[in-house]
């Protein structure tokens, strides 16, 4: 007890100091260490059960395919993103492109373009300096047409 009351200021520093480092090593932990392994965090929950069906995504690709323009069609969903990439002849020229583009939504229900985003990577065989091109085209989710890039 004398030596606390001889070193009050030494004391009470080294405590503080003391909690200062185990409260830094509990909000590092929390800040860098996740406790579960979803990396979309809460961002997911309003899609949970409006899952995109195995049969509306093969109908898109095989019905996409059937245009004789149309060389490959492949659509991937990650989280909250539906990404549809179709490769077309370079004879086909941009408008009929962005016209199949269209299409797209057609495929999805109200409710899955609500809460889903959708883009559309529309990009010709071959593509050179010359001939060919690539556009993309985005939907966000809730609106109804598609914004296209500048090509």
């Amino acid at each position: 007890m004398d030596f606390i009351k001889e070193h009050k200021f030494m004391v009470i520093t080294g405590s503080i100091f003391l909690l200062l480092i185990i409260a830094s090593i509990v909000l590092g932990y929390q800040l860098f260490f996740s406790y579960d392994n979803n990396k979309y965090g809460n961002r997911l929950n309003n899609i949970e059960n409006l899952k995109i069906n195995e049969h509306t995504i093969t109908k898109l690709e095989s019905e996409l395919k059937e245009f004789e323009e149309i060389e490959s069609v492949k659509v991937t969903i990650t989280g909250k993103l539906i990404n549809v990439i179709f490769h077309v002849d370079n004879a086909l020229e941009k408008e009929r492109a962005k016209e199949y583009g269209d299409k797209v939504l057609t495929y999805f229900s109200e409710e899955e373009r609500k809460n889903y985003d959708i883009q559309i990577y529309c990009m010709t065989k071959e593509l050179t300096e010359k001939t060919g091109y690539s556009m993309i085209g985005y939907v966000k989710a809730g609106k109804d047409t598609i914004r296209w890039s500048n090509n």
